[in-house]
């Protein structure tokens, strides 16, 4: 159950995360730093995409444990 409480923690956290890469690419006017920021999210959307994965996995494997 901790590893899930954990988990979500981390999703909100890297979603406020994105959000600020997406405001600071929007903001900036300096093309590396545009490119920058737009590395940035791209990583922290494959990491987060990996996070949520992982709440899934654990997740259906404690209803599966619930069922049985």
């Amino acid at each position: 159950m901790a590893a899930s409480k954990n988990l979500k923690n981390t999703i909100s956290t890297l979603e406020g995360v994105l959000a600020d890469f997406k405001i600071s690419y929007m903001e900036s006017q300096d093309s590396a730093d545009k490119q920058m920021f737009q590395g940035l999210l791209k990583d922290a959307e494959e990491i987060l995409i990996k996070v949520k994965d992982r709440l899934n996995y654990i997740e259906e494997k404690k209803l599966r444990y619930r069922r049985d």
